[in-house]
Parts: structure tokens; C-alpha cells; sequence
């Protein structure tokens, strides 16, 4: 008997939806923490990126800023999150939905003044639209959050294929406002 192969987008999804326990739609003028959030990112990056909002609850990508044609070739409208996670190379699929389960497990425990307190970034290769792979730094801010959800997030790819382009996947906490750091998590180790 054929064993029914789950994909990464079912897989993902439900790991996601660790991050949300909500029935109803949660919205926000995002205007302004979006603007401050833009002109940081141009300060700090390391190589060619583009940004988007993740909304957790609906599992959406509500806005892709117009630079990921530069980095992946792709359009904003020809990208959503179900065609993107297809795009990842299949070797790093694995990485990928283990790293995004490890950090669901880390924002379950945090208490809310501490949401603030922290990026998640892991790398991944990912197929652009001429069909050949480069190697993204995949960052996660939480933007938008209460005691009990995580409405919306500031999503940041950079490639870094020109610092790493081969190697395993790796997966850091970086905490801010002195909170601790955990560098090349793996997906079997407790966060201490």
C-alpha cells in the first residue's frame, strides 16, 4: 500500500499554526512600523535582499517588496507562500521545516515583553526564476503580537550566496536589549 507523502506546504502549515490560535482575521494599519523597518534594512544587509509581511494566521504573504526581482527574478505577484516554499532546494526542506518548528517551540514560551527581543534566521537555497539555485539568509522579526498570537512578521531574504554558497543549513536566535543569543541551533537541541 502507497504511503500519502505530506508536503512541505501542509507541513509547514501546520507548524505555523503553533503561532496562532485565533478564528478571526487580525488587522492593522502597518504603514508606519513597515517604514521604519524598510529604512533599517538598507543599513544592515550583506548582500542583494527584499522584504515581506508574513500574516501567521492566514498563512499569507501580504506584501513582497518589489527587490526580490533583483534577487530571485520573480515579480511580487508571481510569488506566493505556497510557490515559494516549492522553490527551496529539496535537500533543504528538511532544515527548513525543522528550523521553523524549533522557533514555533522557542515563541510559544516567551513571555510577551520579550517578543520584541529577538530575530530568528536560518539559510536555505532557493531556485530563482532562470532555474538556478542561491543561497538566501532567511530573517524573521515578529511585527505584530499579543499575549496569545503572532499576527504578523517582517520577513528578510538576503542572498548570501557570495559568503556561503555550500554547506548544511543553519539556524540562530539573535536576541537584542540583552537578552541571550543561541547560534547554530539544531533541531534536536533544548535552548537553555
Amino acid at each position: 500500500m502507497k504511503k500519502s507523502k505530506i508536503t512541505l506546504y501542509q507541513a509547514v502549515t501546520a507548524v505555523w499554526g503553533k503561532a496562532t490560535d485565533i478564528e478571526t482575521s487580525y488587522t492593522k494599519d502597518l504603514e508606519l512600523t513597515l517604514e521604519v523597518h524598510k529604512k533599517l534594512l538598507n543599513i544592515f544587509q550583506a548582500g542583494n535582499h527584499y522584504y515581506m509581511i508574513f500574516n501567521v494566521p492566514k498563512m499569507e504573504l501580504e506584501f513582497i517588496s518589489s527587490d526580490i526581482e533583483k534577487v530571485l527574478g520573480y515579480l511580487p505577484n508571481e510569488i506566493n507562500a505556497l510557490f515559494f516554499l516549492d522553490q527551496i532546494h529539496p535537500d533543504d526542506k528538511p532544515y527548513f521545516l525543522n528550523f521553523e518548528n524549533k522557533l514555533t517551540e522557542f515563541l510559544k514560551d516567551l513571555p510577551l515583553d520579550k517578543r520584541a527581543c529577538y530575530k530568528y534566521q536560518h539559510d536555505y537555497r532557493i531556485r530563482t526564476k532562470n532555474k538556478g539555485y542561491i543561497r538566501l539568509l532567511h530573517q524573521i522579526v515578529p511585527i505584530e503580537f499579543d499575549q496569545n498570537n503572532y499576527y504578523r512578521s517582517l520577513v528578510l531574504h538576503t542572498d548570501i550566496s557570495h559568503i556561503k554558497n555550500a554547506g548544511i543549513p543553519c539556524f540562530s536566535i539573535i536576541g537584542f536589549d540583552d537578552e541571550p543569543s543561541y547560534y547554530n541551533i539544531q533541531p534536536t537541541e533544548g535552548l537553555t
